[in-house]
């Protein structure tokens, strides 16, 4: 239950900022705020498996980097563009389908092993 209540809060929380802010619209932002989410639980399952948060901060270095050179290539960073006027339906389901596979594969390993603490 951790593992999910954390998740949830990282992956909302801390994501809605964006749409405060302006950083994006409601689609955009709500389709980062459930990959994040996802991307939360397999962090944490990772941790509970290693036993070191240092998978969990390369990962999450890693999975931030991949989302800033998408943003370079785009060109959203240094022409002054906020929102993805682009972004469809479809590329919210598509990144959601993406990293599904990450949140299923992570609740079965966590629900595989004893966190009982006999």
């Amino acid at each position: 239950m951790a593992v999910i209540l954390s998740s949830v809060i990282f992956g909302c929380f801390f994501h809605v900022i964006n749409l405060a802010m302006g950083r994006g619209a409601l689609l955009e932002v709500v389709t980062q705020m459930v990959y994040a989410t996802f991307f939360g639980v397999f962090v944490a399952a990772c941790f509970i498996c290693i036993g070191s948060i240092w998978l969990a901060i390369i990962t999450h270095a890693l999975f931030v980097m991949m989302g800033t050179l998408d943003e370079i290539a785009v060109g959203n960073k240094f022409t002054g563009h906020v929102l993805n006027l682009n972004y469809s339906l479809e590329n919210a389901l598509t990144t959601i389908l993406l990293t599904l596979h990450l949140f299923l594969y992570s609740l079965f390993f966590c629900e595989r092993l004893d966190l009982s603490f006999k």
